[in-house]
């Protein structure tokens, strides 16, 4: 991919809405958010009029990009809540903005769902911005914020519910695992670091690359190969141990080669994209969005 203007950053941000709606919904009911918190107001890019290409560019996507949402807790806590149509199921929380708009970036959720179960966490952030708002919105980040621990999570595989210390053991053991392929990926020679527009496309893009043996033969990068093939068995699948040795850093063969990374990959894929553009993301986020009140 090639390197692009800031116009074109903000295209990963975008989605089909009739998706997001959906999980984002769920999510609400899995992680318990719609149950302890009312959202007071609404505002997103476009607006309630926001037109649809009928043929999107590619890459580009549909639909709203940005939503940023003002609410009150139970407890009685404010606070403001940016989400992104691409992970609608991520939430970027920050304090209650003061007179002049400043507010606090504090947390970072996540809900990652797959089709046995769900990753949930929340993980600590850290950075400022300014969000002011009336009948439209100004939202800007002072700079990029910067992702701290995981304080909490849980984990649901089929009818196994894990929560407490040893849910927030395995997601940091997962997010290191992630953090390091991710690196891998982006410094790769064939990659810049671009932004894909979507999820799928990522995948679509990478899975190919990471695990060759669950696609078409057509679909397998150049390095693939079976001659001098050496077969190990992880989760249950034959994975050709050269092609670990021949493609992957050290430090990444031995989670490969265990089957690991394939399900990290089967039960995190939209981690692994979270990972991969947070740094467009923030770029995105650093630069002034407006947004019009839809709620």
């Amino acid at each position: 991919m090639k390197s692009m203007p800031f116009f074109a950053l903000l295209v990963f941000l975008v989605s089909t809405a009739g998706c997001s709606t959906v999980i984002q919904k769920a999510g609400e009911v899995i992680d318990g958010s719609a149950f302890t918190e009312k959202k007071t107001a609404v505002y997103r890019t476009g607006g309630k009029k926001q037109r649809r290409e009928a043929t999107p560019a590619p890459g580009s996507g549909s639909g709203a990009g940005i939503r940023v949402e003002t609410v009150s807790r139970k407890d009685g806590e404010d606070r403001i809540a940016i989400r992104i149509a691409a992970l609608p199921t991520l939430r970027l929380l920050g304090s209650a903005p003061d007179a002049e708009g400043n507010f606090s970036l504090t947390v970072l959720e996540f809900l990652c769902p797959n089709l046995s179960g769900w990753n949930e966490f929340s993980r600590e952030l850290s950075g400022t911005g300014v969000f002011r708002a009336g009948e439209e919105a100004v939202l800007r980040l002072d700079g990029e914020a910067e992702l701290l621990d995981i304080t909490a999570g849980k984990i649901r595989r089929d009818a196994a519910r894990i929560s407490g210390d040893q849910a927030a053991s395995a997601l940091r053991n997962r997010q290191e695992r992630i953090q390091a392929l991710t690196e891998w990926m982006k410094a790769r020679p064939d990659q810049d670091g671009g932004p894909f527009a979507s999820q799928e496309e990522f995948e679509k893009h990478w899975q190919p690359v990471l695990f060759p043996e669950m696609v078409r033969a057509k679909l397998r990068p150049p390095e693939w190969t079976a001659e001098g093939a050496v077969w190990v068995r992880g989760e249950g699948i034959r994975w050709n141990a050269a092609y670990t040795e021949t493609l992957f850093p050290e430090e990444l063969r031995p989670a490969r080669d265990s089957g690991t990374l394939f399900r990290d990959w089967e039960e995190a894929a939209a981690w692994v994209y979270l990972e991969y553009e947070w740094d467009h993301i923030m770029e995105a986020l650093m630069h002034e969005i407006r947004l019009v009140k839809i709620k």
